[in-house]
């Protein structure tokens, strides 16, 4: 009995075929092992065969490790993260006990103004809730829906107990506020104008330094005559300075009345003039109304202040050409900058040289700016705010907004520095 063949030297000759004493099917794995080998090494590289060269497999370069850059923990790589905790709520409540009652967004201004607005607003809310917990500070909803914060006897005694100072608690007065609104922004634009630098005071304040007399019965720092011969002394919301001289703030929450308008026209007219009664702060040198600012609600409160000014000052391209060919212009305005929500003018008037020359004596000059805007109101309510209106909003201390905006050629605005770090407080001292 003859075995037959299930080797061949042709591959796959017998592939899927049965042996008869196998249950087993043949596979390619079953070719002749002579053939295997001589298939195999077609797939040596050439001179593989060859005894005197040696064959080595190609051994793949070793990667180099990558690492992880180094993570920025922000203040926390300078302070210890609860030393830092302190700093800001001994920042938050002394402005708290300063103002009587504060927003969130006023935090953000005092302790985060270095930040981005959204990155501010966050913290300032983590502060917030922190202490609310803690019981230092205690969260009020007025009549309009605005969440303020108040001082409370534990958050008076924990600032006490660090600076031997005499805070009060202020949650009986916040209680009993209705719609605090412009009083908040008066505090927001003082804390604006600090943050970059120059001294402030709201008109609270401002009061709380002059006494009336007779010749100034109203306290005012400003003395005007109006249109029928008589003086009148007028009050800023806010008083703050710049390089050039005092800064006034007006805050215009509504629709004004005659009385209102006619105070508005009469400060336009006295930009460029010495202040009548003039804080210790404000040097004498500084002692000139060079800018009035007019913060406004809505575009409509801007538009009629707008025609205030203009009513006032004509307005042309070029106010020396046009001033020295009419000498009837006493006083004259040029628009320098204009966005949809915010206008600067340059305020013109009639000024002796110092040399006159055999031409002129007095020649037209730049006396002070006007600046007109609308108050960044989206800030208070940014998460409920729609994306569109948010895109085109503006008003952080990244931009020329805060707190007002600046003319081209002006000095542009220095970026706030942190107060956590800063040599504003002694933190070593009251040991923080």
């Amino acid at each position: 009995m003859t075995t037959p063949s299930i080797y061949s030297t042709t591959p796959n000759a017998h592939h899927g075929q049965s042996v008869a004493s196998s249950s087993c099917k043949q596979r390619d794995s079953d070719l002749f092992t002579e053939a295997t080998f001589a298939d195999k090494s077609l797939l040596l590289p050439s001179g593989a065969g060859d005894s005197t060269n040696i064959w080595t497999p190609t051994v793949a370069p070793k990667l180099t490790r990558q690492y992880a850059q180094s993570i920025d923990r922000g203040l926390t790589d300078q302070v210890a993260p609860l030393a830092l905790r302190e700093r800001i709520r001994f920042v938050a409540l002394q402005a708290i006990d300063e103002f009587r009652y504060v927003r969130t967004l006023d935090i953000a201004a005092a302790c985060f103004a270095e930040r981005p607005f959204a990155a501010a607003l966050a913290a300032a809310q983590r502060a917030m809730r922190g202490m609310a917990r803690a019981g230092l500070v205690q969260e009020y909803v007025t009549d309009r829906h605005q969440h303020i914060y108040a001082l409370t006897r534990a958050g008076a005694q924990w600032l006490n107990d660090r600076t031997g100072g005499e805070a009060a608690a202020s949650t009986r007065h916040a209680s009993e506020l209705t719609n605090p609104a412009h009083t908040l922004y008066e505090n927001f634009i003082r804390t604006c104008c600090e943050q970059r630098g120059f001294a402030a005071q709201t008109e609270r304040e401002l009061l709380d330094g002059l006494k009336s007399d007779s010749q100034n019965p109203q306290g005012g720092l400003l003395r005007v005559r109006t249109h029928t011969g008589s003086t009148k002394s007028l009050r800023p919301d806010v008083l703050s300075q710049d390089e050039y001289g005092a800064v006034w703030f007006e805050i215009d929450r509504s629709a004004r009345g005659a009385k209102r308008k006619q105070d508005t026209s009469l400060l336009f007219s006295a930009v460029g003039a010495p202040l009548s009664h003039a804080p210790d702060w404000l040097g004498d040198n500084k002692a000139y109304l060079r800018h009035a600012v007019i913060h406004a609600f809505s575009p409509g409160i801007m538009r009629t202040a707008a025609r205030l000014l203009k009513e006032g000052h004509p307005i042309f391209a070029n106010p020396l050409e046009a001033m020295k060919r009419d000498a009837t212009i006493h006083r004259a305005c040029r628009l320098v900058t204009e966005h949809h929500d915010a206008q600067v003018f340059e305020i013109w008037a009639w000024r002796r040289l110092a040399k006159p020359t055999q031409e002129w004596g007095q020649l037209p000059t730049v006396v002070g700016y006007v600046t007109l805007q609308l108050l960044p109101r989206w800030m208070s309510s940014y998460r409920s705010e729609s994306k569109e209106r948010l895109q085109a909003a503006r008003g952080w201390f990244d931009e020329n907004y805060l707190p007002y905006v600046r003319a081209p050629q002006q000095v542009a605005w220095r970026q706030p520095a942190t107060a956590l770090l800063r040599g504003v407080y002694n933190w070593a001292e009251l040991g923080l």
